[in-house]
């Protein structure tokens, strides 16, 4: 029987750009004549190739056992994070089926992350386990939702950097009033008291002299 194997490798210390996936595709399809793509959930790549085993614990374990061979000639570090195997007929069912993943923008990934923008940024430049963007596009970059969701699971935020809703909510009283605004009101109303002119008797009194 025929099966589809696609064997996911990660490279913990090695974010591939696009050259460098560019020549490991032409290597595996060059020596194996095996499929390469991007692994759309962290730094990796997927190897997609046809097995001719009576059993899917056939397919997977000599495939798993060629693919980790090929990693060894390979300079860099690379772990074999999941191999899966399915009929030929399912795997082309599967393909046809639409595949887009739904994309976040800078801005949606600051809100489900809880933070700002630029810390999305600093995130992107001082976490190396924060996930490689999709698309690099004029307008910035594009990450997969499942991706940033899942880096929120995992992130643990450092002391003293509280979420980015507690701080818009901080030094606000029940009923949604600045310490400024309380503040004027509270001199306000004590100029008031006080028999004080307020810009509201300045307008009345206007009004009655032009009258």
């Amino acid at each position: 029987m025929t099966w589809t194997v696609e064997v996911v490798v990660r490279t913990p210390e090695t974010a591939l750009d696009n050259d460098a996936l560019l020549e490991l595709t032409d290597a595996a399809e060059e020596e194996h004549d095996w499929t390469v793509s991007r692994w759309e959930l962290g730094d990796g790549f997927r190897i997609t190739t046809d097995s001719e085993a009576g059993t899917i614990p056939e397919a997977t374990t000599s495939t798993h056992d060629e693919v980790a061979a090929w990693l060894q000639t390979l300079d860099m570090r690379t772990a074999v994070a999941s191999v899966r195997a399915v009929e030929l007929e399912v795997y082309e069912l599967e393909v046809d089926q639409p595949t887009l993943p739904e994309l976040v923008s800078a801005a949606e990934a600051a809100e489900i992350l809880d933070v700002s923008r630029q810390r999305v940024h600093e995130l992107v430049k001082g976490r190396p386990d924060f996930p490689a963007p999709l698309y690099e596009l004029r307008t910035g970059p594009l990450w997969k939702r499942d991706a940033i969701e899942a880096f929120e699971r995992r992130w643990e935020r450092r002391r003293g950097r509280p979420p980015l809703k507690a701080v818009k909510g901080k030094g606000k009283s029940p009923n949604n009033v600045t310490p400024l605004r309380a503040a004027q009101r509270g001199v306000a109303g004590l100029a008031a008291k006080a028999g004080r002119v307020t810009p509201g008797r300045i307008a009345a009194a206007r009004y009655e002299k032009r009258g």
